[in-house]
């Protein structure tokens, strides 16, 4: 019930903000009629697994989200400016996004779905096309096929980056490239100049290993497609046309109401199935080219059928498909509708549904208490409180073949005050995420280097054993920047005049957003080193020993790599802490008390630094101590 209860709460919190901040407008009863199409959703087919909808110009423009919008234009503008660098879009030119899954994913998320973008103003083409880093000419025509993946495991990279690590707490983590020889691309001769980007192409392959690929429709209308997105049902769905389809109900609302969702019960179905299969826990191992483990014997009941958290749902799943529409006022309404193929089938439904109303009402509740003891985050609580409200107020009702539960919350004045806070929130937020996507792509370059080079970087040495330049130079090609790479002298040392030049050049991978160091090119993530290697309490850096993932004892996901350290160094330079279990340098940031950190398996953590000292922090920062780590001890 776990993964089931998270994800229904991320909903109703994330769908809970949407409602709480538009607040203007009549209300009005859920559409019974087919409406006019909504900008940018006729393009989108209407047979898949799911589709959402948002009207994000009526969020911004709201009466009630002034406060919000108060708060962005104050100080630096940082979170505007953010979303703008981060999407080639400001967030006031944004007119609707539209979400369309072809089919079920392995890991659930935007970042697998196509993104179809309408915008009030015109697109600044050029801009957009730079921010998503395009090109009309793939960089890795025979990327995918190479290793057997072919597109089903594309949905990785800019638009996972960008909607999974950006806007990802949400919503799920972006699934890892997977993993090959990373080969640095030929230096470029000092003469040549990029040439200039062609703005009338077709289509452009975006990100470094081409995994989006982007489609100006009009000046107002762009599709946004990862590579898991452009599967035959997609494709299928694009040329056939069809009037006609599961999801053509959801379609047609998503003119006349705010936020509509759709889902096929055919595609829920499947989506417990790969659960229940595993693909959630072995595709990301496959994609890492780790062993996958042995099947896991899983429990069966009488009948021989599976029982795990979702067996008392099952009745709900057995649907055809799924609407949920929102609609704001000072009375926000949230209706979802079921249909079955039978009555039966509806009968059978409508018990478990009022049961699934209660315990989501429940968790809910605990979710409120345990953020209520939490000083830092008790401005959550009026938000809690209108979910809470609005939980109790569902209703389900049963007419036939139909299954319908609505739910209705007032907007209170202690929401609305809230809402002056919620842009610092997501700024904090926001930070957060991203120097979890910096990690993680830490992560990524370190499993791709070893791949590649048979153990993990260390740092750079002459021929007589004097060190040069950090294991963090060592990385740069594995994180698209193999021209900065080309540039350095690694017969040189860090401090050399030839490599001094390019200290600013510091990759962004290496910052922590939400800490300001005192040169530019510092960076807070380094790894705990010792000089020899002694087979037992050794962390993965060693002077003068290339480790390898074979020597990794105490597993992959209980080892860290890098750490968020207290104090910033310049980022060639070699050198980093050495470990001593007696004296161990401070992790993590002072003002917050948390640590970031990303273990060897590519799994990023946040540490209490209160919590991690002495013994407990060694565990983690050695490979082979054979101490006990509890992976759920650090989330």
């Amino acid at each position: 019930m776990r993964s089931i209860v998270r994800w229904s709460l991320g909903v109703v919190v994330v769908l809970a903000a949407f409602t709480a901040v538009g607040l203007t407008g009549p209300d009005r009863p859920l559409a019974a009629q087919p409406a006019k199409k909504a900008p940018g959703t006729e393009l989108v087919p209407v047979e898949g697994y799911a589709v959402l909808s948002v009207n994000v110009a009526k969020v911004h423009d709201a009466g009630a989200a002034k406060p919000i919008r108060d708060a962005l234009e104050k100080g630096d503008k940082a979170l505007l400016k953010r979303i703008e660098s981060d999407y080639g879009l400001t967030l006031d030119q944004v007119d609707r996004l539209t979400f369309f899954w072809p089919e079920p994913g392995y890991t659930p998320g935007p970042e697998t779905a196509a993104v179809f973008v309408t915008t009030r103003k015109p697109i600044d083409k050029a801009k957009f096309l730079k921010t998503w880093r395009c090109s009309p000419e793939p960089k890795n025509p025979n990327q995918f096929g190479q290793f057997g993946f072919g597109v089903g495991f594309g949905g990785f990279g800019n638009l996972g980056r960008q909607f999974g690590i950006a806007g990802g707490a949400a919503f799920g983590r972006a699934i890892p490239v997977p993993c090959f020889p990373a080969v640095p691309a030929a230096p470029k001769a000092a003469d040549e100049k990029p040439k200039p980007l062609d703005l009338n192409a077709p289509l452009y392959y975006c990100g470094s290993y081409d995994e989006t690929v982007l489609i100006p429709i009009d000046d107002t209308t762009v599709v946004v497609l990862p590579t898991a997105a452009t599967t035959p049902t997609f494709v299928a769905g694009l040329l056939r046309k069809k009037g006609d389809g599961p999801l053509a109900e959801v379609l047609a609302l998503a003119g006349k109401h705010d936020v509509v969702l759709g889902v096929t019960g055919k595609g829920i179905r499947q989506q417990i199935k790969n659960y229940r299969e595993g693909y959630s826990e072995v595709v990301p191992l496959l994609l890492d080219c780790k062993v996958p483990p042995p099947p896991v014997e899983k429990p069966v009941g009488p009948d021989g059928k599976p029982e795990d958290e979702f067996t008392p749902f099952e009745p709900l799943a057995e649907l055809d498909r799924a609407v949920v529409a929102f609609d704001f006022g000072p009375t926000c309404k949230l209706t979802v509708t079921a249909h079955y193929p039978t009555a039966e089938a509806a009968k059978k439904a409508e018990p478990v549904a009022k049961k699934a109303f209660g315990q989501l009402t429940d968790a809910v509740g605990d979710l409120r208490k345990a953020t209520a003891e939490d000083a830092g985050e008790k401005d959550w609580l009026p938000l809690f409180d209108f979910a809470l409200a609005g939980l109790k107020s569902a209703k389900v009702s049963l007419d036939g073949k139909t299954l319908s539960a609505t739910a209705a919350a007032d907007i209170t004045d202690p929401l609305k005050a809230a809402f002056a806070v919620l842009p610092t929130k997501i700024q904090d937020a926001a930070d957060r995420m991203r120097m979890a996507n910096n990690l993680r792509q830490l992560g990524l370059a370190f499993q791709n280097y070893e791949s590649s080079n048979g153990h993990f970087p260390r740092d750079v040495t002459d021929g007589e054993g004097k060190v040069l330049l950090s294991w963090r130079v060592e990385l740069l090609p594995y994180l698209e920047g193999n021209d900065l790479y080309q540039k350095i002298d690694r017969t040189k040392a860090w401090d050399d005049p030839a490599n001094k030049k390019l200290w600013d050049e510091m990759p962004d991978v290496f910052k922590v957003p939400a800490r300001v160091t005192k040169e530019k090119h510092e960076t807070y993530f380094q790894a705990f080193r010792t000089v020899n290697w002694v087979g037992k309490d050794d962390p993965w850096q060693v002077d003068t020993h290339n480790v390898t993932s074979a020597e990794v004892a105490d597993g992959p996901g209980t080892s860290a790599a890098v750490f968020e350290m207290e104090d910033a160094t310049n980022w060639m330079k070699p050198g980093d802490p050495l470990f001593d279990p007696k004296k161990l340098a401070k992790i993590g940031n002072p003002k917050t008390g948390k640590a970031g950190v990303v273990m060897l398996d590519g799994a990023v953590r946040t540490l209490d630094v209160k919590k991690y000292t002495g013994e407990k922090l060694a565990a983690i920062i050695t490979i082979n101590s054979g101490d006990d780590v509890d992976p759920d001890d650090f989330k």
